[in-house]
């Protein structure tokens, strides 16, 4: 298990990388992360996942293909919190709007 200074240090890394790359990473226009990007990201960690298996098992490579994982998933993860909001704003903008409609 991941302490807690290792897991906020992957945090404010993929923040770091976020905004640095932020021309490469999101949509200019929208301001999204691009799919393709995620795309990347996510097959890079599955890929990751499945060498560990390969991988020698102590905690030190353990820990490491860890902090390499959870840096490498931040494009993935962040455009899945975005598609999420972007669906419960809509669906909560929806019911605001039908509740104004019928008062």
């Amino acid at each position: 298990m991941l302490s807690w200074p290792v897991v906020a240090g992957i945090v404010f890394l993929n923040v770091i990388i976020d905004s640095a790359g932020a021309n490469f990473i999101r949509n200019s226009n929208t301001g999204l992360v691009k799919s393709a990007v995620a795309a990347v990201s996510a097959l890079a960690v599955a890929s990751l996942g499945a060498a560990a298996g390969y991988l020698p098992q102590d905690e030190d490579s353990q820990l490491y293909l860890l902090v390499v994982m959870g840096v490498l998933s931040g494009p993935a993860i962040n455009f899945v919190v975005e598609k999420v909001s972007s669906m419960a704003e809509s669906m909560v903008g929806g019911k605001a709007n039908d509740e104004v409609k019928h008062d």
